[in-house]
């Protein structure tokens, strides 16, 4: 199993650079839909040709968010493998096999890696020099069957203590003034975050969010540590969240 942070910004840089455009960047099979295509154009201007290897790899999340990867034998990829030269244009085309009705939206990531060989010199050894390999990571969805489903769930989780290390909830924890919830996002689909609010008796705080976060997936949990107000007791009552779509979601309280 591999632990990969999520790689779509390459894509963006590259196409800053007006080296490579990829379309889409997001890639989404559609209800019904067994195959779709990704577009990657190569600038004329670019310096070397690349020869890109295809992978597709099964798409979970650990409880920051960070991006847990593993070989997928469900979605195949074609051409797995291409040589492409200035000024030319690739199609990679993406198919679901023996496809079956999912009850949450299924996640992977199409990385487009280049494993050309460094140019030689006229001794045969590999040039000096900076040579820079693209690895493009692209997001892959398919979607559940039946309509969009939001809901989240809550419950308070373990705290760190002032050394780093992990100490269960309760007086050791709310000794240092922290606290822990985590969200479980139970619908169907990914969901992103806009802003979480999480409330105690006699008490409510505002999560602050980086505005990156990555989403969190259908079935994934995420962690969120944060400063207990002062004499706030530690137990937390209730956790709301906004999604950048504006939606309200109030997360239900629950035990995993």
């Amino acid at each position: 199993m591999m632990r990969r942070a999520a790689g779509l910004l390459l894509a963006f840089a590259a196409t800053a650079q007006g080296q490579v455009l990829i379309q889409p960047v997001v890639v989404q099979f559609a209800a019904k839909q067994k195959v779709v295509a990704v577009s990657l154009a190569m600038s004329e201007r670019a310096a070397a040709p690349m020869q890109l290897q295809a992978q597709v790899l099964r798409w979970t999340q650990d409880s920051e968010g960070g991006a847990v990867t593993q070989p997928a034998d469900d979605v195949l990829v074609s051409p797995a493998i291409t040589q492409l030269h200035p000024g030319q244009r690739q199609v990679f085309r993406l198919a679901l096999r023996n496809p079956q009705p999912a009850g949450v939206e299924k996640a992977y990531r199409l990385v487009l890696e280049d494993v050309a060989q460094v140019p030689a010199d006229a001794s045969g050894s590999p040039q000096a020099g900076l040579h820079i390999r693209m690895r493009y990571d692209l997001p892959v969805l398919v979607p559940p069957q039946g309509p969009p489903l939001q809901a989240l769930q809550w419950a308070q989780c373990p705290t760190l203590g002032p050394q780093g290390a992990r100490v269960a909830s309760g007086p050791a924890a709310d000794a240092y003034a922290l606290a822990c919830v985590r969200l479980l996002n139970a619908g169907n689909r990914r969901v992103r975050l806009h802003a979480v609010r999480v409330t105690g008796e006699g008490w409510q705080e505002d999560l602050p969010l980086k505005q990156d976060a990555p989403a969190i997936l259908a079935g994934a949990q995420r962690e969120f540590r944060f400063q207990l107000p002062p004499s706030s007791g530690g137990a937390i009552r209730g956790v709301q969240a906004q999604t950048t779509r504006g939606e309200v979601l109030r997360a239900e309280p629950a035990t995993f």
